[in-house]
């Protein structure tokens, strides 16, 4: 499926979406045709950010495109790349439908309601979630031991429907990654609250940003 990658086509796709995505959340912020640009922006930040299962496979074939999908919407709306890495596990026979598939979520025993609401109340607290996994809890890494670190790693840091996986620790490396790209989304939410606290752009901007 992957074997022949248009490398045009994904560079451009990711670059137009995420372009497009930011300047409809800014003017929507700004101007008068707040509904428009706000749809405008709502589809293509969508677009941009699902990118990151595009990462996922073509990245080997791709070089720096990760690291673009990171720098231009990864980051900013607290997605980084890495996150959704495991994804490769759900590809695997002996992994798929299993408790190591971390996009296996059994429906047994649930109630219609319960899995008819569950993605409306997800879609208001991820946001909040968000911003403690990735702007707050970096800045405490410093204070916490190893075994907290890895605990993070395991069981907070991965793009899941199943919340009973558990995140294998592949690496030194990969903690490391984690760590560099937690502070990134740190600093790209702190710039957005710094620009709005300056006046640079109105507080309808963060709340456009919560709502998109």
């Amino acid at each position: 499926m992957f074997s022949r990658i248009s490398p045009a086509r994904y560079w451009s796709d990711l670059l137009l979406s995420a372009g497009l995505g930011w300047s409809g959340l800014c003017i929507s912020a700004l101007s008068d045709v707040a509904a428009s640009a706000f749809s405008i922006a709502v589809v293509f930040l969508y677009r941009a950010t699902a990118f990151i299962h595009e990462v996922v496979h073509v990245q080997r074939k791709l070089p720096f495109f990760r690291r673009a999908y990171d720098f231009v919407i990864g980051f900013a709306n607290c997605y980084p790349s890495y996150v959704y890495e495991p994804h490769f596990y759900h590809h695997l026979t002996r992994c798929y439908g299993t408790k190591d598939d971390p996009e296996y979520n059994s429906l047994e025993g649930r109630g219609k309601l319960r899995v008819l609401l569950s993605p409306v109340l997800l879609s208001f607290v991820l946001p909040i979630y968000q911003t403690f996994r990735f702007v707050f809890l970096p800045f405490l890494y410093p204070f916490l031991g190893s075994e907290k670190m890895r605990f993070i790693y395991e069981r907070m840091s991965t793009l899941v429907f199943n919340a009973e996986y558990r995140r294998p620790h592949v690496s030194d490396e990969a903690l490391r990654d984690m760590v560099r790209s937690d502070l990134a989304c740190a600093t790209y939410r702190i710039g957005a609250f710094a620009v709005t606290f300056l006046n640079i752009l109105p507080l309808r901007f963060l709340v456009l940003w919560y709502c998109s």
